[in-house]
């Protein structure tokens, strides 16, 4: 049995607590879901829309995608893992002339990569499992439906808030 699941962007939600987006992430063909939290021009960057084709994020994963092509290379695999600060990361397989290699790089950025080369990521299935698991339990632990943030956000927003950014005290 392969271990490797397929994950597909399944939306882009709007963290009312953090007034922040999150990106929506599902296994293929699985009901486990869990979600990144992502920057505004993150979140474009997924868009269906004309109208934020042309964003930052898009025109980089083109440019990429045309420079691999350019020098013969090909990305064979996007194996997406979460480290130990719960970030998305992802492994970017490439082949080119001089053999296969590895690149490290952030989650969100290769699955923008990703949308432009058509490549569908993978993750492994016991990491996925985790995931969603530990989702299930936040959200039964609490009234709340959506799924925690990951601590290295949590401790951002919890500093943003120590000074004062975020709070409408400009009265």
């Amino acid at each position: 049995m392969n271990d490797l699941v397929p994950i597909v962007v399944q939306g882009i939600s709007w963290s009312q607590q953090h007034g922040q987006p999150l990106v929506l992430l599902r296994g293929l063909g699985t009901d486990s879901w869990f979600a990144v939290s992502a920057d505004v021009e993150e979140a474009r960057a997924f868009s269906s829309c004309a109208c934020t084709v042309e964003r930052t994020q898009r025109r980089l994963a083109r440019l990429a995608s045309q420079l691999l092509r350019a020098t013969g290379g090909e990305v064979e695999q996007i194996v997406l893992r979460v480290d130990e600060e719960q970030i998305l990361r992802a492994h970017l397989v490439v082949r080119s002339s001089t053999g296969m290699t590895t690149l490290e790089t952030m989650g969100l950025d290769a699955l923008v990569l990703a949308t432009e080369l058509g490549i569908v990521p993978v993750m492994r299935w016991q990491e996925l499992a985790a995931l969603a698991n530990g989702r299930q339990r936040a959200a039964s632990a609490s009234n709340e439906t959506m799924p925690e943030l990951p601590p290295a956000i949590q401790r951002l927003l919890a500093e943003l808030e120590e000074r004062g950014f975020g709070t409408d005290d400009s009265g």
